[in-house]
Formats: C-alpha cells, sequence, structure tokens
C-alpha cells in the first residue's frame, strides 16, 4: 500500500500483504438497505472482506475537484461493522499505482457504522484536478483498488475517465483523498453498479413491441462455475451509419424494466442468465416522416470493463431508453 495508514481495526499493511481478491461473495439480498452509525469503537463484529462488495459510484464536480461515492455493500446473513478509512490508490491497465496513495481526510473523525444484512456504507472519495498546478502531468486510471477499513485484501474496480495527477511537483500534493465510511443518507440512491460475474456471455434476446415501442433485452449468461451478482444498469452506445448516441438510464418503460424505482440484485447461479431491455420508439415526433435505425450498440456491463459490440435493429424516434438488470431473458422484473 506504500505506506497508506489504515484506521481502527488494522495496522500499516505492506504490499506483501495485499491478495489480488475481486468483489465480495454471493449471498446477496434483493435491495439494499440504509446502515446505521454509533458514535462507539471498533467492535469485534467487523465485516469480514468476503462479505463485502465494493463499487464506485457516479461523479459530483466541485471547484478543483469531482467526488465518488465509494459504496460497500453487506452481501454476508448477518449485520457487521466498519471503522475508519478505505485504503484507496489508482492504477493503470498493468496495475501500476498512478500518482501517490489516496490521503485520508483530516478533517472528518471516524465513528463505527452497522450494516444490517443488505445494508451499505459511503466512503466519499474526492479527486483533485490534475489540470491544476503544482500537477505537472496526468494519466487516466484503469483500475482503483480499494482497502475496506482494518482489511489486508482489496478489490480492483474497473473504471473510466477518471484522470489523476501522475507527476506532483511537490511532496505534499494530495491528487486524492478520502473520508471515512459512513452511513448512507437519502442523498445515496443504493450502491454504485457492480458485477462479480467473471464470466458472461451476452447476446441480444427476443425483441418485443408496443403501441409504438419496441425493446430488446440484453441477455448476460453466467458462463462461469459459480453463483454470481450484478447490481444497476449496464453501459450502453447506441451506432448508426458509424454515428454514436447516448441512452437515458432508466428503472422502467412501457415494454419492461423493474416493477418499482428499486434496482434489484440479481444472483446468477451458473448458467442462469440475466437481462437488461433497452427501448426504442418509431414514431416520428413533430414534421419528422421518418427514424434512424440503431444498428449495433456496445454494451459493458454494471460496474465492469468487458464491452462487447452487439448487434441491433431498435428505432430511434426517440432517445433510447435502458433498464437495470433483471432476472430472467425478458428484460422485466416479474
Amino acid at each position: 500500500m506504500g505506506g497508506l495508514i489504515l484506521a481502527a481495526c488494522s495496522g500499516t499493511p505492506t504490499e506483501s500483504s495485499t491478495t489480488g481478491h475481486g468483489h465480495g461473495t454471493t449471498a446477496t439480498p434483493t435491495t439494499a438497505k440504509e446502515s446505521t452509525t454509533t458514535a462507539t469503537e471498533a467492535v469485534e463484529s467487523k465485516c469480514s472482506f468476503s462479505d463485502l462488495t465494493v463499487s464506485f459510484g457516479s461523479s459530483n464536480g466541485a471547484a478543483g475537484h469531482t467526488y465518488y461515492p465509494l459504496d460497500f455493500l453487506n452481501t454476508g446473513e448477518a449485520a457487521c461493522s466498519l471503522y475508519g478509512f478505505p485504503g484507496v490508490s489508482f492504477l493503470n491497465a498493468t496495475h501500476t499505482t498512478i500518482g501517490t496513495v489516496t490521503s485520508q481526510e483530516s478533517n472528518e473523525q471516524p465513528t463505527t457504522v452497522t450494516l444490517p444484512a443488505g445494508g451499505y456504507v459511503v466512503a466519499t472519495l474526492a479527486v483533485t484536478d490534475p489540470g491544476i498546478p503544482p500537477c505537472s502531468g496526468s494519466a487516466t486510471a484503469s483500475f482503483v483498488r480499494v482497502y475496506p477499513p482494518g482489511s489486508f485484501s482489496a478489490s480492483f474496480i474497473p473504471i473510466t475517465g477518471v484522470s489523476v495527477c501522475s507527476s506532483p511537483s511537490t511532496a505534499s500534493y494530495q491528487d486524492s483523498f478520502v473520508a471515512p465510511v459512513a452511513a448512507a443518507n437519502s442523498s445515496n440512491e443504493g450502491p454504485g453498479p457492480y458485477n462479480t460475474c467473471n464470466m458472461l456471455d451476452m447476446e441480444i434476446g427476443q425483441s418485443g413491441a408496443g403501441l409504438g415501442h419496441v425493446g430488446e433485452p440484453i441477455l448476460f449468461r453466467n458462463a462461469g462455475t459459480t453463483t454470481c451478482t450484478m447490481y444497476g444498469y449496464p453501459s450502453v452506445i447506441m451506432f448508426v451509419n458509424g454515428e454514436a448516441s447516448g441512452v437515458d438510464d432508466t428503472p422502467n418503460g412501457y415494454l419492461g424494466g423493474t416493477s418499482g424505482s428499486t434496482i434489484p440484485t440479481v444472483n446468477l447461479a451458473p448458467g442462469a442468465t440475466a437481462s437488461a431491455l433497452v427501448e426504442g420508439t418509431d414514431n416520428p415526433v413533430g414534421n419528422a416522416t421518418s427514424c434512424p435505425t440503431y444498428t449495433s450498440m456496445h454494451v459493458t456491463p454494471p460496474g465492469d470493463s468487458q464491452t462487447v459490440t452487439l448487434v441491433t435493429s431498435l428505432p430511434g424516434c426517440s432517445t433510447i431508453e435502458v433498464h437495470p438488470v433483471v432476472s430472467g431473458s425478458a428484460g422485466t422484473q416479474g
């Protein structure tokens, strides 16, 4: 960890003690629950690394910094607790550290946070804009390595679009800093997208249509030998005539998606299939007499970096909608 000091339950880990685990185990509940906080010392029933799934949330910019939530989801069957700061560093594609190890936010004091089974907590990670001096060089990170508080094991989370200072001009420069874990609150919509499935087969399923809407489910089949977990929206980019187009992430639409606003956690047994519905419309809007038809899409599973190109034939009279991953092959939560 290059000298990073973890708070509370552990001493100072060294790189030789690191084990490169991925996400946690898969005994995951259907929905994420809020956590609670007490101002006590760390307790014995601390969360095991194997019972935690760590995810990297969406950015929130501010002057000079970009903020990201690090979500710790308790996928175990019993309540547990965390206390202190996670250990964080950014890595390139070959797992080499970029810049310096993330500093701890000195203005915030840790408290013990209890996670019920299915509960999650958040640690806010701030990344300094590398374009601001005294940084003299930057690099785009491919992974963020996260040690939960008190753990000598780390999750390696694929990320995109995060630039970090790689050449600070002063020894005191902080390219990033992290707050201690804290209870979720009303501003947290849930854990960030994650995916513990290391082997996924992806394809387009059976399309459906109704009242001007056309839908195609993206199928995710667990080709591995162990049960794994998926949560959130896949990343989708649509293409027509070589031109890329973005999409809207919505919980549900006319043809399917979730049964409400809560995003489900999906456990995939070996050979089982999950799906995410992609919806387009074929009714021209306004003075238009025709609409483009998308011919391909780039798909990345939630919280992952494995991207595939799939052939499609969705009409694009309006912005394409993408719904979260749900169980089954229809793209609709039963």
